[in-house]
């Protein structure tokens, strides 16, 4: 779930600034556009493939020990991710005027 959100996968908030960082380069350049998605697939790739490497290893062929993780330490990081993708969905109208109060301080 981090992977996707940082890669910019939608559903996740990152994905809104990519895509608006992708139309204003469309006013500028094609091409400009063509290169940011191009490093944009390069990193999807590598988190592609770290995460193949990292999750589809054979406990056989490890001379590591493998750890087994408790529900309690697992239970924070699903509650994290279930907040991530529920706020990436939708955002509740407290939230997103706090957040453009914000952005008006700043003076966008």
């Amino acid at each position: 779930m981090g992977s996707a959100a940082i890669v910019g996968l939608p559903m996740f908030p990152v994905f809104l600034s990519e895509l608006n960082i992708l139309i204003q380069l469309g006013g500028v350049s094609v091409w400009l556009v063509l290169m940011v998605l191009f490093f944009l697939l390069l990193v999807a790739s590598s988190f592609a493939i770290f995460l193949l490497k990292a999750f589809t290893r054979s406990e056989k062929n490890t001379d590591r020990p493998v750890f087994r993780t408790p529900l309690s330490m697992k239970l924070p990081i699903y509650i994290i991710m279930a907040g991530v993708v529920f706020l990436g969905v939708c955002q509740p109208q407290m939230l997103a005027d706090f957040l453009n109060q914000i952005v008006k301080g700043l003076g966008f």
